[in-house]
Order: C-alpha cells, then sequence, then structure tokens
C-alpha cells in the first residue's frame, strides 16, 4: 500500500554533499537551458495510447523513433525504440529518399497482456513490443511483386509513396478487447487474430485512425470528413459529418479516442474545441480547451500551418483529459470538473513565448552574454540567461521570421528575414553592441520566395549565400552561390555544377556554408551536401570561384559545419568533433551521442567554443547544452537501487520514476553514464534517449550490490548510493526473495571507506528507512545518511512525488 506520513524536513546544505563529476580527456556536461527538471523533449508526437492498467501513456517521438511510457505528471518510467536507415527489429525507419514521417501517423494500441503494437509506415508493417519495451515480433504488409523492398523504399518520392501506401503502407492499428487485430490502410481495412488474416473490409475514402468500443469487436473510424460507427457482425456501418470540416482543412482529425462509456473522443484543431460522441453520433460536448491554430500562430509567432493538436484519452483519471500537441510540443492536463489546467514541455515554457525557439547561439567576448537567434528574434542573455534585450524584426509593421543566420567576426550578426505578408526576403545586419538592426539588401529575384536559404559572413562584411536548386530533367541538378558586397551594394552569383567522372551530377543540396577571408580579396567557402554529407571547399578570388584543390583531395564526411574562432568545425554521424587546420582535420573530443538526455542531440544548429566550454544549440531539442573540456579524471560515482519486483508491487511505478529522474539528475551534475551502477529488474531503460536498452547495469540482487560498492566504486572519490523501494525494521527488499540487511550495507560501506579516500552518501526512501540511521552513522569514515522517514514510520508515496522526487529536484536546481 501507499502510506502518507510525516516526512523529516531537513537542511539542503547536504546537497552539496554530492559532488559534481569530472570527465578526463573529453566533455562533461555542464548545464542546459532552458532548465527542465523532468527532461520531456520531443518534437513530433507520432502516436500516444493510454493504458489503463498502469495509469501512463505510451508515446511516439516520430523524429527520434523513441517510445516512452510518461506518467500522469510527465515523468519517463521508460524508453525503447530508436531510428535506423534499414530495416531492424526494434528500430523505426524514419525516413526514405528525403521522405519523413513528418507528414505520416503512427499509431499505436496495447493488448489484454500489455503488449504495444505500433504502426512503422516506411517498413510497411506493424512491430510488438512487450510493456517493458523489448522487440516480440513484427507483421509485415510488403508487397508481393516487389522483390527489393529496401531498394524500393530508398527510391519512393512523394508520389510513388502516394500511390503504393493503399497497398502496403498501414495508417493505424488497433486490438479488440477479444483480441480481433484491426489495421487501417488508405483503402481498406485488414483483420486479423492470432496474425492470420480472415477478413478485408474496402474504403471508399482514406481514413486516419482507428479504435475499438471496450467491450465488443465494434469499430470508430474516423477522417477529415467524416466519422463512422462499424458493426462486427456485417460491416454496416453508421456515418455522420466531421465538425468544422472544411475543404482546404487536411488535418482536421489525426487521432480518436474512446472513454469508458464507448463514447468517441477526438480534437479539431483549426478550431482548437475538443468534442465528445455518443455511439449513436450524437455531440455530448464540445468545448474550447485550447488555443485554436490561428490564435496560436498570433500569440507565439509559430507557423501558420494548422497545428495538429493530437487528443488522446479522456476521463482516465479523476475525470482529467490530457491533450499532446505534436506542432508546439506541449502536454495538457485539463480536470474536465472545473475546466483548470496543468501545461508543460516545449513551446509552453515562458522563454520560448517570448522570443522562439533557440535556433543558433554565441556569445558575445566583450560582454561574455548569450546571443540567441530565434525564429523570430535576437535576444541578448547574461551568464544566468536572464534576458536583457530581445529584438523581434518588423518591416512596415509586419512580423518578419528569419530564415537563416550567421555570426563569425566582430560585432555583427547577419540574418535573412521573410517578411509574411509580401513573402519578400532580405539580407540584415544586428549590431550587438546596442542591439539594433538594419535592412541592407533585397534577396535577388531567384532567391525571393525561399525558405532554405543559407548565409555566412566573412571577416569584411561580405555575405554569402546557397540554396538548394530542384532537380533538372535527366538528373542533372545545380546549385548557385550569391556574394553581396555591403561596401557597394550588390550582388554576385555563380553556379557551382561538379560532375564525377562519368558525367553525373554530385551535388544535391547545401545545407550549410562557412566563410573564412585570408585577404581582403580572397575567401574561403566551406559548404556541406545535403545528400552526401560531403565537405567541399572553394577560393573565391580575383580568379573567380575555384576548387580548394587540397581540402577536396580529401572526402570529409559531416552531419554539420560550423565556424568557431575563425576555424571550420566538423561533427560527423558520432558526434566527434574536428577542427580543419593546417590542410588537414584533427579531432578535437566526442561530444556524446544522439537522442535526448544530457550529451544527447537532435538536429545540431549551432556550436561554438569559448574558454574552454562547447555551447551547442539543438533545433529539436530546443535548447542550449555546455559543455566543459576537461583532462581531469572523473573519480564520483554513483549507485542507484530500485527494490522489489513489478508481479504485485504498489509502488514498481513509483519506484521507476524515482530513480530514472535520479539517473538523469545526477547526468546532469555531471555523471557519465559510465560512472552511474544501475540496479533494477527493469533492464531494458534507454534513459539517455541513444535508441539502446544500455542504461541498467544489473538486477538488484545482494550479490550485485555488494560488488558495486566494494569493487566498482573503491576507485572514486566519493560515492553516492540511493535506494528506493520497500522497506522495514532495518531491511530493504530488493526483489527476487532477497532482503537487503542494514548491518551487511554498513559491512559494504565499510570496506569500501578503508581504500576510497572520499566520503559517502547514502539515499534511502522506504517505509522505516530511518532504522538504518543507527548502524550506517556510526562509523569512523565520512558518511552521511539520509532518509525519508523515521524508524517506524511508513514514507509517503503518490504517483511520482515522494521524498525522492523533492530530494533530487532540489540537487537538480542546485549549481555544484
Amino acid at each position: 500500500m501507499k502510506f502518507y506520513t510525516y516526512v523529516k524536513i531537513f537542511s539542503f546544505s547536504v546537497l552539496f554533499l554530492i559532488r559534481l563529476a569530472y570527465a578526463g580527456d573529453y566533455t562533461q556536461f555542464d548545464r542546459v537551458w532552458p532548465n527542465i527538471a523532468q527532461p520531456w523533449y520531443f518534437d513530433a508526437v507520432g502516436g500516444v495510447v493510454y493504458e489503463k492498467s498502469t495509469n501512463t501513456f505510451i508515446v511516439m517521438d516520430k523524429t527520434s523513433g523513441l517510445i516512452s511510457r510518461v506518467t500522469f505528471d510527465g515523468y519517463v518510467l521508460n524508453r525503447w525504440g530508436g531510428k535506423s536507415e534499414s530495416t531492424i527489429d526494434g528500430k523505426f525507419r524514419l525516413q526514405a529518399n528525403g521522405l519523413s514521417y513528418k507528414g505520416m501517423f503512427i499509431n499505436m494500441d496495447i493488448d489484454n497482456d500489455g503488449n504495444i503494437y505500433v504502426t512503422d509506415p516506411f517498413n510497411c508493417r506493424l512491430q510488438y513490443f512487450s510493456s517493458s519495451g523489448t522487440f516480440i515480433k513484427s507483421l509485415s504488409f510488403t508487397n508481393p511483386i516487389i522483390d527489393d523492398f529496401d531498394s524500393f523504399i530508398d527510391s519512393c518520392t512523394v508520389e510513388t509513396i502516394s500511390t503504393n501506401s493503399s497497398h502496403f503502407i498501414p495508417l493505424s492499428v488497433a486490438i479488440s478487447k477479444y483480441g480481433v487485430l484491426a489495421v487501417l490502410f488508405t483503402n481498406r481495412i485488414e483483420l486479423y487474430i492470432n496474425n492470420e488474416k480472415f477478413s478485408e473490409i474496402p474504403l471508399s475514402e482514406e481514413f486516419s485512425d482507428i479504435k475499438f468500443l471496450n467491450n465488443s469487436n465494434d469499430f470508430y473510424l474516423a477522417s477529415i470528413k467524416s466519422i463512422r460507427k462499424y458493426s462486427y457482425v456485417d460491416y454496416s456501418y453508421k456515418s455522420w459529418s466531421t465538425p468544422y470540416y472544411k475543404e482546404n482543412n487536411a488535418d482536421a482529425i489525426t487521432n480518436i479516442d474512446v472513454d469508458e462509456s464507448d463514447n468517441l473522443i477526438f480534437s479539431i484543431p483549426f478550431s482548437g474545441t475538443f468534442h465528445i460522441y455518443n455511439r449513436l453520433g450524437q455531440s455530448l460536448s464540445e468545448k474550447k480547451y485550447f488555443l485554436s491554430n490561428s490564435e496560436i500562430s498570433e500569440e507565439m509567432n509559430l507557423s501558420k500551418s494548422i497545428a495538429n493538436l493530437r487528443q488522446i484519452a479522456a476521463f482516465v483519471k479523476n475525470n482529467q483529459l490530457f491533450i499532446f500537441d505534436q506542432v508546439n510540443d506541449f502536454i495538457k492536463k485539463i480536470n474536465l470538473d472545473d475546466s483548470s489546467s496543468t501545461e508543460w514541455g516545449g513551446a509552453r515554457l515562458e522563454i520560448y513565448s517570448a522570443i522562439g525557439y533557440p535556433k543558433r547561439m554565441f556569445k558575445d567576448e566583450k560582454s561574455n552574454d548569450f546571443i540567441f537567434i530565434t525564429n523570430k528574434s535576437i535576444s541578448r542573455f547574461d551568464q544566468r540567461f536572464t534576458l536583457l534585450k530581445s529584438v523581434n524584426l518588423f518591416n512596415q509593421n509586419n512580423q518578419c521570421v528569419i530564415l537563416a543566420s550567421f555570426y563569425g567576426f566582430g560585432d555583427k550578426a547577419w540574418l535573412v528575414i521573410k517578411d509574411e505578408k509580401t513573402n519578400n526576403s532580405y539580407i540584415a545586419v544586428v549590431y550587438l553592441n546596442d542591439m539594433s538592426y538594419e535592412v541592407v539588401a533585397s534577396l535577388e529575384s531567384g532567391l525571393q520566395g525561399r525558405n532554405d536559404i543559407y548565409i555566412a559572413s566573412d571577416q569584411f562584411d561580405n555575405v554569402y549565400l546557397t540554396t538548394s536548386e530542384p532537380f533538372q530533367s535527366g538528373g542533372k541538378g545545380y546549385n548557385r552561390l550569391y556574394k553581396f558586397i555591403k561596401a557597394e551594394n550588390k550582388f554576385i552569383s555563380i553556379e557551382i555544377d561538379i560532375s564525377n567522372s562519368d558525367g553525373n551530377q554530385v551535388i544535391s543540396a547545401y545545407d550549410n556554408i562557412v566563410a573564412i577571408s585570408v585577404a581582403t580579396n580572397k575567401t574561403h567557402i566551406y559548404l556541406r551536401d545535403s545528400f552526401n554529407h560531403q565537405v567541399f571547399g572553394y577560393i573565391w578570388d580575383d580568379n573567380g570561384l575555384n576548387s580548394d584543390s587540397q581540402l577536396n583531395s580529401h572526402v570529409y564526411i559531416a552531419e554539420k559545419i560550423f565556424l568557431s574562432s575563425g576555424k571550420l568545425m566538423l561533427v560527423d554521424k558520432n558526434f566527434d568533433l574536428f577542427s580543419y587546420e593546417d590542410d588537414s582535420l584533427k579531432k578535437i573530443v566526442n561530444l556524446g551521442s544522439s537522442g535526448v538526455g544530457y550529451m544527447n542531440y537532435s538536429d545540431l544548429t549551432n556550436l561554438q567554443i569559448y574558454d574552454g566550454k562547447i555551447y551547442i544549440t539543438e533545433a529539436i531539442n530546443k535548447r542550449l547544452q555546455i559543455l566543459q573540456l576537461k583532462t581531469i579524471p572523473d573519480r564520483s560515482k554513483a549507485v542507484l537501487v530500485v527494490g522489489g519486483d513489478e508481479s504485485g508491487n504498489a509502488l514498481w511505478d513509483e519506484s521507476q520514476a524515482n530513480a530514472n529522474h535520479a539517473f538523469w539528475v545526477l547526468a546532469n551534475q555531471g555523471y557519465t553514464k559510465e560512472n552511474i551502477q544501475y540496479l533494477n529488474r527493469n533492464t531494458q531503460l534507454d534513459l539517455d534517449g541513444n535508441g539502446k536498452p544500455d542504461d541498467v547495469d544489473g538486477l538488484p540482487t545482494r550479490a550485485n550490490l555488494k560488488a558495486a560498492l566494494t569493487e566498482w566504486a573503491k576507485d572514486g572519490e566519493d560515492v553516492v548510493l540511493y535506494m528506493i523501494g520497500h522497506g522495514g525494521a532495518g531491511t530493504f527488499q530488493l526483489g527476487g526473495g532477497e532482503v537487503l540487511q542494514a548491518s551487511e550495507l554498513n559491512q559494504w560501506l565499510t570496506e569500501l571507506q578503508a581504500v576510497m579516500p572520499g566520503k559517502v552518501t547514502v539515499i534511502y526512501d522506504a517505509c522505516e528507512s530511518g532504522s538504518f540511521q543507527p548502524l550506517l552513522t556510526n562509523s569512523t569514515y565520512p558518511r552521511t545518511v539520509i532518509t525519508s522517514t523515521r524508524a517506524g514510520e511508513n514514507a509517503y508515496f503518490q504517483d511520482a512525488i515522494s521524498f525522492s522526487h523533492l530530494f533530487w529536484n532540489q540537487v537538480f536546481r542546485v549549481n555544484l
């Protein structure tokens, strides 16, 4: 059971006993901004399903391919999945030949055993996972006339995907209480039992989602035009029109849900309304619970495309409705009794609504202030990230958006801005001393109206621009490089055309540009090709534009290129950072890996190095991460232990949420994954978002805990031990029938401290955890013991809220 009891208040000065870890010969996480206590980052929610038995949501991120189990308060219990460029079990193909999931749905459902069914559109299959995220099997829908499916998908265009999707690309999936599996395609529904297809229902229009009723095999279908309720007996249906349907609104409904009374629940994005319909198609409720798209765009200056607000389960707990908005990246929890609400994540952060999403960042070397360039403004922050001044760009009283930006030299930042009303684009310069700006030129006609523009500047106020051009007939493509000379107020345009020995086009599209002038009449131009990821160099001088033979004699592959301290920087697919110096690449450091945790990245937008620190901005995670370049060996370590078994454990979810939160907090304080020993019976955790369940080191057994403390941790300078679960008088339940005695733990800690020079901090959250105090504190070694109760008292757990939750939140907020 979960008990409410008195929790002893203690001084948070003990938080300073948990030391910041130091990484050696590579990077150490310093801090992140904005600083979100629970790292809920997602770029595009691809699907959401509610699991009643655990009161959690299963959420799919279409950008990272990660699936997360999330509590009602936004705490992530587990992550799994990830992305792959080919068909790999447990992973998701996120793009094919430049196409992405952005325009496609990913839907999920859960069967009676807690198994999760997920559509995998570009692999043309369903994937089945256990409730813990372990891959079970897949069900493929490959068209039999296609021999090489991978090659076909990789060669697909928008047109061929659209033409062929009705054959084998699943749009949605649902499974009934009685085991009937329904898979929705653009022209049909296929019905399965035990993976065997037994029926098919043709469709005359395209639908977006399917859901079974709670206690029958009848089901709902939803499209942008209508809603249908099908009878499982004879496949007859009743149909009614979608409210607010408009011919030009292609995103009216993407997700539907069914409440406990079999009422249909859905939202209409452009109207900002939430609807409940009964089984007869009668409207029971229509309420406005969130901003419509036009209001969101006006208030927050976000894109004017229709906001794809994705409603999910309602009346799921204490009459609360949850809304996941995949465009504006926030979650909204609404109490249906009094319409009170809570929001977290993404655009609902105050700083995002004030300045927009951070796209690029650089430091003003004179003041050490941070300069952020977002989609709509340039803003100056002090070193504590207090907003000092923000400049929104206007032209004739019309809001402008920033298409591209660059800072490399001096006290100026260069922008490409577009007037949203006239669709005209301009070059603007921002003077950093007083944050004033000036529109200096209108773009040439060949650049007007385009969004795929990239900009750089050199030391002499010359501006360079490039943009990708469409492929010409026969596969021939080309790119143009533009130079704007501010002193003469003129553009020069040069065509770039590189072909291989067969005469075929090599370059497809440039998406990064860096310029470094070595003289007033000689500039090195570096461009990154988005198609083959190769970096190309050119020299622009009095003889025109010529290939940089020294650089181009090598094949340098990069995911991004940047300018920092006057040098070209490259980041490869492994997140290794290189500098190009003396006509060769020099590896500086590894930055981390892909994902959403600390020292994990999704779509780098800028990278700068100042005074031994690396500053990295990300488009998808919408944040700045600061890393320190360190040479001091790592000495601090932590051991995390989640006790108990999953079955019959009333504290299972609470223990998981708090221990995972502790893992993230320690990572935020600089502990690397290698310096955290995590013992948990849930071994399929992917807390750092790297797509691998590699964050748990072993099961919580007496042998493993003893080894972690007496062997693994003995070379640490300081050690933190955190335990959470069920406790008793002088005991802690490890699970699997094993019980840890306080006397045993004291013996292991004494053995550890006999060889370790530093201190030990123990945090123990369980009933009667205070009973460990007398034994553990009676030591000649420096040791701090923090417990959630006195001896004989019960602990307090309510969802993710507990003593641990409050403790680790305070640790998170302290700059150690």
